[in-house]
Parts: C-alpha cells; sequence; structure tokens
C-alpha cells in the first residue's frame, strides 16, 4: 500500500517489512476469506494519553491508500435532522473540523445549534 507500511521489529533492530498491494490482500490474509459476511474495511485505531487519536481504515477493495483520521480533541453534539441522535465532531491538526455521520439517523452530520 501506497501510504501504509507495516513490519515486524526484531531484537537486531532491524525491520522485517510486510508488504502487502491493497486492503483486501491485507484484510485477507489477516482474517482468511470465510468471514461470513465480507468485511468493509479493517480499522486500526489508537489513542494516546492526552487524548489524541489516530484512525486507519484500510477498506476492502484493491486501492493501494489508507484512509487516515488524526484527531486531536473529539465532541459529541446533537443531530438537527433526527433531534435524538449525536454527531462525532473532531478537530484537527490544521484547525478545521471534521464531522461524521449521526449515529441515529445517518444524517450528513448538520450539527443543532444551542438554545
Amino acid at each position: 500500500m501506497d501510504n501504509l507500511r507495516i513490519g515486524l521489529s526484531l531484537v537486531d533492530g532491524s525491520l522485517f517489512p510486510y508488504e502487502v498491494e491493497n486492503g483486501k490482500e491485507l484484510i485477507t490474509a489477516l482474517y482468511g476469506d470465510d468471514t461470513g459476511a465480507p468485511p468493509r474495511s479493517l480499522t486500526i485505531e489508537a489513542k494516546s494519553d492526552d487524548g489524541q487519536t489516530v484512525r486507519i481504515s484500510v477498506g476492502f477493495d484493491e486501492s493501494p491508500q489508507a484512509h487516515v483520521i488524526v484527531e486531536v480533541s473529539e465532541n459529541w453534539e446533537k443531530c438537527r435532522d433526527c433531534d435524538n441522535g449525536t454527531i462525532y465532531v473532531a478537530s484537527v491538526p490544521d484547525g478545521k473540523q471534521s464531522t461524521r455521520r449521526c449515529d441515529t439517523c445517518n444524517g450528513i452530520g448538520r450539527v443543532k445549534k444551542p438554545g
């Protein structure tokens, strides 16, 4: 994959690389091809002690790119579409905001203003 490097650190200090062409190859190598329902993606998430989150999503497809999200702070806000669900809003390092779909109605991420 173009933007994902996987390797095993050895005791002699070297790195044993594991190279794959795309997400489909990686997911099949890790989980096989008998998972029941076909997978959509593999998600790897790590959170630092200070709350920063790195999420890597590898699609089960032939794309050579992994999707990478670095979230610095996180908030959950009310959805304006259904008034029940919540939307994840993250501030990313460049100062912009990134939103996700509502967890209830799958709305496109319009946040209800307080008041």
